[in-house]
C-alpha cells in the first residue's frame, strides 16, 4: 500500500512540475511576441508635421501606428503574475491602453481621409477654408499625441525585456511563493 501511495505522489509531483515548465515556456514565448509587437510599434515615426505653409496638397497623410490582431489575444492569455515585481503591476493595462492609442490613432487618420475626400469634393471656399483648418488642427493633434505615446510604448518594451530576464527557470525557481510583495510608497515603476 505504502509503495502506491509512493508512486502516486511521485506521479504527481511530476505532472506538476511538467505543468509549471510548460507555464513558463509559454510565457515566456508569450511575452516574446508582445516584444516583437512592441518593437513594431515603436518604429512608428510618421507625423503630418503641418507648418504654416504646408500646402493641403503636398501633405502625406502618415501611417498610423498599429497592432497586429492577434497582439489582444497574447495580450489576454499572458500570465502576468508570473514576472511581476510586486502587487501593484500595471504591465497589462498599459499595454491595453496601447492597444487603445493605436486604434485612437487609426481613427484619426480615417477622420483625416473623410476630410481629404470631402475637401476635394467640395466647391464652396468657405467650407474649403474650415476643412483646410480641421485638418490642420487634427494633425497638430496627431502629432502631439503620437509625441506622448511613443515613449510610453518604449517604456512598456523596456518592461516586457525584464520581464523576459526575470522568467528564466533559475529566476523562476527563487519568485516567492503565495502573494508577491507589496509596493514601496516611492516605486515609480510598479511593474
Amino acid at each position: 500500500m505504502l509503495t502506491l501511495l509512493v508512486g502516486y505522489a511521485l506521479g504527481t509531483a511530476q505532472i506538476l512540475a511538467i505543468a509549471w515548465v510548460r507555464r513558463r515556456v509559454r510565457h515566456r514565448g508569450d511575452l516574446r511576441v508582445l516584444r516583437a509587437e512592441l518593437r513594431r510599434v515603436a518604429t512608428y515615426n510618421g507625423t503630418f508635421d503641418f507648418g504654416d505653409e504646408t500646402a493641403l496638397e503636398r501633405q502625406t497623410i502618415p501611417r498610423p501606428p498599429s497592432v497586429s490582431p492577434r497582439f489582444a489575444d497574447f495580450l489576454t492569455q499572458t500570465d502576468f503574475y508570473l514576472t511581476d515585481e510586486n502587487d501593484q503591476s500595471v504591465t497589462q493595462e498599459g499595454l491595453l491602453g496601447i492597444l487603445d492609442g493605436c486604434a485612437m490613432f487609426r481613427d484619426t487618420i480615417d477622420m483625416f481621409e473623410q476630410d481629404v475626400a470631402e475637401y476635394r469634393s467640395t466647391n464652396d471656399p468657405a467650407r474649403c477654408a474650415q476643412l483646410i483648418e480641421d485638418m490642420r488642427g487634427r494633425g497638430r493633434d496627431y502629432d502631439h499625441r503620437l509625441q506622448t505615446f511613443m515613449p510610453l510604448v518604449q517604456t512598456f518594451l523596456e518592461d516586457i525585456e525584464e520581464r523576459l530576464s526575470n522568467a528564466s527557470t533559475w529566476r523562476q525557481l527563487n519568485r516567492p511563493l503565495g502573494r508577491l510583495p507589496k509596493a514601496k510608497a516611492d516605486d515609480s515603476r510598479k511593474r
